[in-house]
């Protein structure tokens, strides 16, 4: 893998989450870039970018994109660590 990814990586039992926190109000897709990555290796993992100003929404190549409220409240409930139906 080729990408510099900075973010952070969660894991409990079988699922691994990749974490990315954004703090830009327009987000690129260079943005995406380190996420995306992963999503191209064969790495079973949920990818999420957080970001402030973000609608929650999940992209065509499979990566979370919540905004922070979001984010904090999946976090407290454990949400954010239960595994995608696929």
């Amino acid at each position: 893998m080729n990408v510099s990814y900075k973010g952070y990586f969660i894991q409990r039992g079988n699922l691994t989450l990749a974490l990315e926190i954004k703090s830009s109000r327009r987000l690129t897709e260079h943005d995406f870039s380190g996420l995306k990555a992963f999503g191209e290796e064969d790495i079973a993992m949920k990818r999420v970018l957080v970001c402030p100003w973000a609608v929650d929404h999940v992209r065509g190549d499979g990566i979370h994109v919540l905004c922070m409220e979001t984010f904090l409240e999946e976090l407290w409930t454990g949400d954010l660590m239960k595994p995608e139906s696929r």
